[in-house]
């Protein structure tokens, strides 16, 4: 469209030049007057024909959609030089917009600091990735309770760019060591609060204080038939362990769900020093004991753990008591404590 328009005042010219030059050419002779007219029209059809084609490139033409590398460049012409000088300007900002959100894509793993220091720590890191070790596109992520110094996002890790870039990172050499052989992809970094918050297990110090330590493990769900489960797997387990954990709270449980790398699991109550102190070995308060109870075995996927033992005849795993996870940051501002 952009070309049609552009040759508009060509042709509306050699519709005004034409019969006075094929005038001129019979009689033989100059047409001062003629000319004249003939120039001024040419100077007024290009004018109008110019605005008009302004008018349709500004009403006919959405704006240039975001082209990945892979597109093919078209040729250019002197002409658009200008407006391909605005386009550039442009493009970082629509590059930044399109790039994955800190957290949201997996990434390669450099290096991983906690607790005090471990800003400095990274700071100091990425500076010697960047520098001495040469990838200069590394960065530094805050995920939970750790900083990382990543490299690379991806959207899966099957991605060959993914793993053309782990080769890379894993194969560079500094003086006469490999610091990143042991480099490795990260998943996206998501809290997986699931369907109901309020019901999830790292939510439960920020909900009942510091004192909230233990917590009783009643099920779980998983497939650890599977060396790696797909994130469909992940996904059902995850479904499984909230809709039991909501079936138990109208049940008048304090239920809990928990989602791990690999497995989700279903929790009950709340416990404190008061309730089991490794302190006092074969000590449980009576709320314990009656929610062991009531719990009496964890289940995977449903199902009774038969545990086998030499010398003794096979039984069911009992449910068990474990720790309650400290909230990541970002969890406390989705938790207020009972009133």
């Amino acid at each position: 469209m952009e070309s049609d328009a552009r040759h508009t005042p060509a042709r509306a010219a050699w519709r005004v030049l034409g019969p006075s030059r094929r005038v001129s050419e019979r009689h033989g002779q100059n047409l001062p007057c003629r000319a004249g007219s003939a120039l001024l029209a040419v100077l007024l059809a290009l004018l109008l024909a110019g605005q008009s084609a302004k008018t349709a490139l500004a009403a006919e033409l959405p704006p240039p959609p975001f082209e990945p590398a892979t597109t093919p460049k078209k040729k250019e012409t002197p002409a658009k030089k200008d407006d391909k000088k605005r386009d550039d300007n442009k493009k970082p900002a629509q590059q930044q917009a399109d790039r994955p959100a800190p957290g949201a894509s997996w990434v390669i793993v450099l290096a991983a600091f906690r607790g005090d220091g471990a800003q400095a720590a990274a700071a100091q890191a990425l500076a010697e990735a960047r520098i001495t070790a040469g990838l200069t596109d590394a960065f530094v992520e805050t995920r939970g309770d750790n900083v990382i110094v990543a490299y690379g996002r991806f959207a899966a890790p099957d991605d060959p760019a993914a793993a053309d870039a782990l080769q890379r990172v894993r194969g560079v050499t500094v003086g006469q060591a490999q610091p990143y052989a042991g480099a490795f992809l990260a998943p996206p970094f998501t809290l997986q609060l699931g369907s109901r918050p309020e019901y999830n297990l790292l939510t439960a110090k920020a909900r009942y204080g510091d004192d909230a330590l233990y917590t009783l493990q009643v099920a779980v769900y998983g497939r650890d038939d599977l060396p790696r489960p797909t994130e469909e797997d992940l996904k059902e387990a995850r479904k499984a362990a909230e809709e039991y954990a909501t079936t138990l709270r109208q049940q008048g449980e304090l239920a809990f769900y928990y989602h791990g790398p690999n497995r989700s699991m279903v929790t009950i109550g709340v416990f404190t020093l008061d309730d089991f102190d490794p302190q006092t070995p074969g000590y449980q308060s009576a709320r314990l004991r009656e929610t062991r109870k009531r719990f009496p075995h964890n289940l995977y996927n449903g199902a009774g753990i038969r545990i086998s033992r030499p010398g003794r005849k096979p039984e069911l795993q009992a449910s068990l008591l474990v720790n309650i996870p400290d909230p990541p940051a970002t969890t406390r501002s989705l938790s207020e404590r009972p009133r």
